[in-house]
């Protein structure tokens, strides 16, 4: 017993000992080169969005259609990639430009054309929003406005009812926002359809309080980036 209990102490210790060779050859050959390549990737996405930053602040319009393989311009998939949309919804969005984007009336009319969900549709609304406001990159103004800070419809919820005393929520119930996923940006994008979704009846005086509520939050929203 006690020979074989030697036995498998050695095999043990032999193994472990692989182990640790494994370990020193992937630290001394392996690792840095895997470092190297972090490290320039890093870089090749630091000078990515530089660039990006740069002509957004030149000309937005002219950003490139991630389908466009031609175009030395900085993609405009990078924008939505910056704002959190999904791969599925950037890949949707392939074709569209710079130009159709930052064009109001044009793309909001074809928003329907991209197959969407409806939170997916409000992102990218917003999105498109931000940029119309000169909110891009918006990371930090997501720190800074009580509206957008909301990233969930409980936290939305709860900045209504601070407000309750300046704005009627008599309307909203949080079951309803949880039900539909809003959250702070997504309400600064409703629209009246929207709205009677969320309502599930055709209440024009009731459409009409969330209206009054969009825009209280709108004008939250406005105040933090005066400030």
């Amino acid at each position: 017993a006690l020979k074989q209990e030697v036995s498998e102490l050695q095999q043990e210790m032999e193994e472990s000992t692989k182990l640790l060779d494994t370990w020193e050859a992937f630290r001394k050959e392996i690792l840095p080169t895997a470092m190297q390549s972090v490290q320039s990737a890093v870089k090749v996405e630091q000078k990515l969005v530089a660039d990006l930053v740069e002509q957004m602040r030149d000309d937005p319009s002219a950003l490139a259609a991630l389908s466009d393989v031609q175009s030395d311009k900085p993609k405009l998939s990078l924008v939505f990639n910056m704002a959190g949309l999904s791969e599925d919804v950037i890949a949707k969005l392939s074709g569209v430009t710079g130009e159709e984007f930052v064009n109001p009336p044009s793309f909001r009319a074809s928003i329907p054309f991209f197959d969407l969900t409806f939170t997916d549709q409000k992102d990218l609304e917003y999105c498109h929003f931000m940029m119309g406001c000169g909110q891009f990159p918006f990371e930090d103004h997501g720190d800074q406005c009580v509206v957008c800070c909301c990233d969930t419809a409980e936290k939305l919820y709860d900045l209504l009812e601070e407000h309750s005393d300046d704005v009627d929520i008599s309307v909203l119930n949080l079951n309803m926002l949880e039900s539909h996923s809003i959250t702070g940006p997504r309400a600064l994008v409703l629209t009246r359809p929207d709205m009677k979704s969320l309502l599930k009846k055709n209440s024009i005086d009731k459409v009409n309080k969330v209206v009054r509520i969009v825009l209280y939050l709108l004008k939250l929203h406005r105040d933090s980036i005066k400030n």
